[in-house]
């Protein structure tokens, strides 16, 4: 398995090693992270317990969930969902939240498949329920055939089905949030690369929380936020959870978000904290700005179909689906996530 942890995350390089000899900061065992912003060594035990904490901590902080209220949790499968599920299913009982997972069946072939093994594999171990929605079943198409037929590219259909089914659930389900497994090695290097477009907008919403609005629009929620890629990768291996180690076959490495990722990363090995720090900051801002309420105030209207957020009279989702399949699946999305639903009783 080791031999397989380093050939898929070797880019996450040196950050978090710790020296064979090392003591855990808070017991004096063995040590198997070292925490460089936070000046700490720490053993499995209090790894996990710090990692936890570190996500309890963000959710009262920034506020994005209050007690009493569910969450609708994105479960890709990936080692960042599996360590968001975990760890909110473990401070639930703490901040009394309702954790209600949620799994889409892309239709990426084998990728899919070992997805969707792993996601329930992942609430066997948690004894959590997953809700679970297959894309071809419920529109007739997947990913890859609505991209082809759109002659869009398939990252661009696969955020645009992913945040309309997440939001929809939320709806139909009378979720108060959703929350998805984006941490501090997501967010920063395109907030960075934002900025440097001269985008400040775009970059501020990259914050915590954005705002919903009741009815049409869920408030999305990002409790990994000031934690690492790395920090995910160890909790999941520390934990014994199951999760996909290979990459999406559509993603793309290069480009100019590669190279501002790898600065950063260079950058915060000399200078521990920096990134966190800088992400701190564009919260602040976010929420002295109001940027996280803008799209709700000013952006967004209703879909004429299926009563969803929109910046015209269609949704982007109704519009792609009219588009390619001829008619739009906004509202069979809708029915399809209350059976899913009501099967789950």
């Amino acid at each position: 398995m080791r031999m397989v942890m380093r050939s898929r995350f070797t880019r996450l390089g040196r950050l978090g090693e710790v020296s064979t000899v090392a003591k855990c900061s808070k017991c004096g065992s063995k040590a198997v992270i070292k925490i460089p912003y936070a000046r700490m060594n720490l053993c499995e035990m209090h790894f996990i317990e710090y990692f936890e904490g570190r996500v309890a901590t963000t959710v009262k902080k920034y506020d994005l969930l209050k007690e009493g209220e569910s969450v609708l949790v994105a479960v890709s499968g990936g080692k960042d969902s599996v360590a968001l599920l975990s760890a909110l299913t473990a401070v639930a009982p703490e901040l009394r939240l309702k954790v209600m997972p949620l799994h889409i069946h892309l239709g990426l072939g084998e990728y899919s498949d070992e997805s969707l093994r792993v996601t329930k594999e992942v609430s066997r171990k948690l004894g959590v329920n997953t809700f679970i929605l297959s894309l071809e079943e419920v529109v007739g198409a997947t990913i890859p055939e609505l991209s082809a037929k759109s002659s869009r590219p398939p990252c661009a259909v696969c955020g645009l089905v992913k945040r309309y089914v997440l939001n929809a659930a939320a709806i139909e389900w009378g979720v108060d949030a959703v929350a998805t497994g984006h941490h501090i090695d997501d967010l920063a290097p395109y907030a960075l690369k934002n900025i440097l477009l001269g985008d400040m907008g775009a970059a501020l919403k990259l914050a915590p929380v954005t705002t919903g609005e009741e009815g049409y629009l869920a408030r999305r929620v990002r409790p990994l936020y000031e934690v690492t890629e790395r920090e995910c990768l160890i909790y999941a291996i520390i934990k014994g959870l199951p999760f996909v180690k290979t990459l999406c076959p559509n993603v793309f490495l290069g480009g100019m978000d590669a190279l501002i990722r790898r600065f950063l990363y260079e950058l915060d090995l000399r200078h521990p904290g920096v990134k966190l720090r800088f992400m701190r900051s564009l919260a602040r801002m976010a929420t002295r700005y109001g940027v996280s309420q803008a799209r709700t105030q000013a952006e967004l209207t209703r879909c004429k179909y299926c009563g969803l957020p929109s910046r015209s009279d269609v949704c982007g989702f109704c519009r792609l689906t009219e588009r390619v399949l001829g008619s739009p699946a906004g509202p069979m999305v809708r029915e399809a996530l209350k059976d899913v639903r009501a099967s789950s009783h």
